[in-house]
């Protein structure tokens, strides 16, 4: 998995000394917390949740088929020294920096400062918790503290949702107006954003607490303060630039697959659902999305070439026998009911072949959201020049996302709004945002028609009319959220295990990789240098997953 540039760390390290004090820079004993900049510590700290949010992203796309697993085994995948990085990101680049900004700020009357900083300290402390559970949250910014107690989960998300409420009460006492890198100093969107994740923690705690969840999600539908504009000014994304070094600001996964050819395996299985998924008749309905998210620098994989084992190992094996219960589930290329391909290359999900010299055949990131190319059907290897040079978003939180998670709560808990008409909602908002973001590189005949978008709208909507049951509409407002949450492994993940698994017709992996990580390992630095961390298993769950134990594997 790709880190961090090393240019932005010195980036971050020149701000956090820039942070101090300089004329007391002669004395190290007076470099403490309460020397700190504000401003400087809270521009570091919103470069550091763009990585955090990255890394801890990646691992939920991986875990979720959104890009490809090498696995083949989850616990062989998933070591504990694989979220080393993260760990210390969302402990010391974000919990502690944030605590110090939220104690010094309020000292200043810069109480859109601390706003801001208990906004991303309770991003940061949801997420941590999420993924790995019971973890220090109360003592973790203690210096006095050497080996902090984990908290339970469930006080953390009430701990994160009074932060919350703190944050939503600063942006009300006003100060001056912070360096914005996410809403251009715009703190009433902030507000929204506060309100919106307190959404998502009541969606979350639904299946534990269903009634105090419906009555959360109902009040913050009813105040009408979420993020939901349909143009998509109130998405929190973090804007990567195109500048290439000192430091290089492009999205990670551009600079890790435009530089020299593709890094990154896309799994067959999103590109197969977004390409043929879904029928009229004897046509396939296109995912207008599709040409944004991929980019294709083969248009045609010739099968019966004896070369192409060399590149595409699987094109001599035989289906494996796992897959037989599913004829639609593709294998090792995607193809059409009668066999023909279009160049989707990519790999079946747990596969830990080698890495053959395919890095310029294989389907790239597209525009969306790395700001690489559009697929015009060019059918080229990719250079570092094409699309928008880099310049693509971390979308943290859409328009979109809302919507579902609304569909959802109408569905599940009864909430305000038609389940069906926020699903086409969250479909038009997701499809208009990729659209809109690739307008400037996507050109000529194979932008999406109006039509296309139209017809693939229509399609979702009639696979929720004909589905019998809520836990078959379920499935569809699931598997449209899958798709159109790629880019974001961190709120997907919790959607798939907050729903039991859906959509449950997940493709399985290549060999049987053993038990679904409900919470991932607890990192190495933590369990080995913490003498009270606790002990789990990839079958230990976050509190709020009371779901059947249905994940794929």
């Amino acid at each position: 998995m790709k880190k961090i540039k090393k240019s932005i760390i010195i980036l971050v390290a020149v701000l956090l000394v820039s942070a101090c004090d300089l004329n007391k820079l002669d004395n190290p004993s007076l470099l403490s917390a309460s020397n700190a900049d504000v401003a400087l510590l809270l521009n570091g700290a919103q470069i550091n949740f763009a990585d955090f949010f990255y890394n801890m992203s990646d691992a939920g796309m991986q875990v979720t088929r959104m890009i490809h697993m090498y696995g083949p085994i989850y616990n062989n995948w998933f070591i504990p020294s694989y979220f080393n990085y993260q760990w210390q990101a969302g402990y010391v680049n974000m919990l502690v920096n944030t605590s110090n900004i939220m104690t010094l700020a309020p000292e200043k009357g810069w109480f859109n400062h601390s706003g801001m900083a208990k906004v991303l300290k309770a991003y940061t402390a949801l997420t941590l918790t999420d993924f790995f559970g019971d973890v220090p949250y109360s003592k973790a910014s203690d210096p006095t503290q050497l080996n902090p107690p984990a908290d339970k989960s469930a006080d953390i998300y009430t701990a994160a949702s009074a932060l919350l409420d703190d944050a939503i009460a600063d942006f009300g006492k006003g100060g001056p107006t912070p360096a914005d890198l996410y809403y251009g100093g715009d703190m009433t969107k902030w507000v929204t954003l506060a309100n919106t994740l307190k959404l998502k923690i009541a969606l979350n705690r639904r299946v534990v607490d269903a009634s105090g969840s419906a009555s959360a999600i109902n009040a913050l539908i009813t105040a009408n303060n979420l993020i939901d504009a349909a143009d998509g000014s109130e998405d929190f994304v973090f804007q990567y630039s195109t500048n290439i070094g000192n430091p290089d600001s492009r999205h990670p996964y551009f600079s890790g697959n435009y530089l020299a050819g593709a890094g990154t395996y896309h799994t067959n299985w999103l590109m197969w659902n977004m390409r043929y998924g879904k029928r009229k008749g004897a046509n396939y309905v296109i995912d207008p999305r599709i040409r944004y998210y991929y980019y294709r620098m083969v248009d045609f994989i010739d099968t019966s070439d004896p070369a192409l084992t060399n590149t595409l190992a699987c094109n001599t094996s035989l289906r494996p026998s796992r897959y037989l219960a599913n004829p639609n589930w593709p294998f090792c290329i995607i193809k059409d009911s009668v066999g023909n391909n279009e160049g989707y290359w990519g790999r079946d999900y747990g596969d830990a072949s080698g890495v053959g010299p395919d890095t310029k055949s294989r389907t790239n990131w597209g525009v969306y959201p790395i700001g690489g190319k559009f697929d015009d059907n060019s059918a080229v290897p990719v250079t570092s020049t094409d699309g928008l040079l880099g310049a693509g978003i971390a979308p943290m939180m859409l328009a979109s996302y809302v919507d579902f998670m609304k569909a959802e709560a109408a569905l599940t808990l009864g909430t305000t709004g038609s389940a069906p008409a926020l699903l086409n909602s969250a479909v038009d908002k997701s499809i208009k945002k990729v659209m809109s973001f690739g307008a400037s590189v996507a050109n000529g005949p194979k932008v999406p028609t109006a039509t296309d978008v139209q017809n693939y709208e229509t399609a979702v909507a009639t696979l929720y009319a004909k589905a019998a049951t809520p836990d078959e509409q379920m499935e569809v407002i699931a598997k449209e959220y899958w798709i159109a949450g790629f880019g974001n492994g961190i709120e997907i993940y919790n959607m798939y295990r907050r729903t039991g698994g859906k959509p449950s017709d997940m493709q399985i992996a290549l060999r049987d990789p053993g038990q679904f990580p409900n919470t991932m390992p607890y990192p190495l630095v933590y369990s080995a240098q913490n003498n009270t961390a606790p002990t789990k298993d990839f079958s230990t769950r976050v509190f709020w997953d009371a779901a059947p134990n249905s994940k794929v594997n």
